[in-house]
Order: structure tokens, then sequence, then C-alpha cells
């Protein structure tokens, strides 16, 4: 998102900031570490070091009861979902591009 974009938010012409978040939670000192992702439709949460997760479909069960992670019919989703996480993840590190030429 633009410097622009961001404007056009705060100003209530775009109707959102942003195409998802990520919530981190750090637990000391059982290690519980957690990370969800939530885009406009889904949460999806991965824990630290563990295989299990959690996939919830935000629109069709807002109360989040039926854990979708192990439902083969959502694999595809949750695969999808997952590399979306990862790419939010590496998004939030800067790549500074080094000079290789003089102006």
């Amino acid at each position: 998102m633009t410097g622009v974009d961001e404007i056009k938010v705060w100003q209530g012409q775009e109707a959102k900031a942003r195409a998802h978040i990520i919530c981190e939670h750090h637990h000391e000192p059982t290690t519980i570490n957690v990370r969800t992702y939530v885009d406009g439709r889904y949460k999806l949460t991965v824990y630290y070091n563990e295989t299990y997760g959690e996939l919830f479909d935000l629109k069709e069960e807002p109360h989040e009861v039926n854990n979708l992670w192990n439902s083969e019919e959502h694999k595809e989703l949750k695969m999808n979902l997952l590399l979306k996480y990862i790419s939010a993840e590496l998004q939030k590190e800067p790549m500074w591009m080094p000079r290789i030429a003089h102006a």
C-alpha cells in the first residue's frame, strides 16, 4: 500500500487499509509461540514447533467452532493460506537493495 492509498483509507475513500493482519503471541516460560494470519475471510493459526493448527472460515462460521485444519476438502485452501502467511512474514522485513552503479 502506498502513502496515497493510506491517505484514502484515513479519509474514508477506501474501505480497508490492508488485505491481511498477522497477530503474534509469545508466551513464556511455557514456550507457546503462535502466529495468526487473518484475511478478509479466513483465519489461520500456526504454532511453533507443532504440526497442528487452526483454520476457520469467518464468513461461514464467525464463531470459529469447526476447525478446518485437518479437513481434506480444505487442504488446498490451507496450503494457499500458508503461502500467503509466509509471504506476508517475509514482507515485514525491509529489502534494502545495494547501489550497483553511481548516478
